[in-house]
């Protein structure tokens, strides 16, 4: 029973607030917080950077699709050309 009460008065004496101890908390709670403001700034400029890298990539695909189309487009010419060639003048003259 001593033992139990021995830790019993440990117990309460730890858990005892003073001033020091309130004003140590509220420092731990302001320092969460602002680190917490931190993380979500960082997160914010993080999705702002992927979001510019992804319209920047999306532009370039654009210009890159707009290109291979039009690369399509001049090859389907020339080798409608090259078939219209071959069918005026035969298979020697391509």
């Amino acid at each position: 029973m001593s033992k139990q009460r021995a830790c019993a008065w440990r117990r309460s004496t730890e858990r005892t607030k003073t001033e020091e101890s309130v004003e140590e908390r509220k420092k731990k709670e302001l320092v969460k917080k602002t680190r917490h403001e931190e993380t979500r700034l960082k997160k914010s400029e993080l999705l702002e950077k992927r979001k510019e890298y992804r319209n920047r990539m999306k532009a370039k695909d654009a210009v890159a699709a707009e290109k291979l189309a039009e690369d399509r487009k001049a090859r389907l010419t020339q080798r409608r050309n090259k078939k219209e060639k071959r069918e005026k003048y035969g298979k020697a003259n391509e």
